[in-house]
């Protein structure tokens, strides 16, 4: 297996486990550790914001989901990006990745687990689409 499908499993699957975290302190506000910096750093002021559900479901579900699918999808499909659904899903990842930062900005507070997976959908994302095995794919 090569570095950067190595890499990628790794950042899906801690998007994985920080989408679970972030679904738990959804339920329970008592297990959140967010060190409070200069006050800008605030993650139970960001999730417990009206930004932190889109229609009534909290983002962190809708990550679970994505780094779920994106999991799933980068296995199945052995290098394949071309596939019709993974540039949707990239894109899908990141517009959640801009509701995320926009939703930041307008409170002015930042949340690391936040942060983290917004980078993780960036990261993983990129190297699926610019590492060098999943460019010598064919286009369909």
């Amino acid at each position: 297996m090569n570095k950067a499908r190595i890499a990628i499993l790794i950042l899906l699957t801690v998007g994985i486990l920080d989408s679970v975290y972030l679904i738990i302190e959804h339920y329970d506000t008592n297990l959140l550790y967010c060190p409070n910096i200069a006050g800008f750093v605030s993650c139970s002021t960001i999730l417990g914001s009206s930004y932190a559900t889109v229609l009534g479901i909290p983002l962190a579900i809708l990550s679970l989901i994505w780094t779920t699918v994106m999991m799933l999808l980068f296995l199945s499909h052995k290098n394949k990006t071309s596939s019709f659904i993974m540039p949707i899903w990239y894109i899908l990842g990141f517009m959640g990745i801009a509701y995320s930062l926009t939703a930041q900005m307008l409170i002015g507070k930042i949340c690391i687990y936040c942060n983290l997976l917004d980078l993780i959908i960036l990261a993983s994302t990129l190297l699926m689409v610019f590492a060098k095995p999943f460019r010598q794919q064919k286009v369909l």
